[in-house]
């Protein structure tokens, strides 16, 4: 899923009405096609053929933004991780090909985030 995806779907969250969304339990009487509704605290926002369908609907107000939040907190960790990989990668290309001085900084770098020069400032 893109960016430009993730943010239409927050956008839409955005837009829709506030407040908790719930399935109502009883059958609304005279429309086959449309059993039970779903509603906010103070009216009506759609209607279901089967409570399963309305209960999803509902919790959909609930779920994704909560859903939102979980994709930026995990995107947030992969680009971490993405810049340790890179360091570690880094790290071996030293220990493999560098010199003893190299590999040297190049652990400290590693292990402390910072040149070892820093310390003599």
């Amino acid at each position: 899923m893109t960016k430009d995806e993730l943010e239409a779907i927050r956008q839409r969250v955005e837009a829709a009405t506030e407040s908790y969304w719930a399935a109502d339990d009883s059958e609304w009487p005279g429309n086959e096609n449309l059993r039970y509704w779903v509603k906010t605290h103070w009216d009506g926002v759609a209607a279901a053929v089967t409570k399963e369908d309305a209960d999803f609907i509902a919790n959909a107000r609930q779920d994704i933004p909560e859903l939102l939040d979980y994709v930026a907190e995990v995107e947030q960790e992969l680009r971490e991780a993405t810049l340790i990989i890179d360091r570690v990668e880094n790290l071996l290309s030293k220990m493999r090909y560098g010199t003893e001085y190299e590999v040297y900084g190049e652990v400290y770098r590693f292990l402390y985030g910072k040149d070892d020069e820093d310390d003599n400032v």
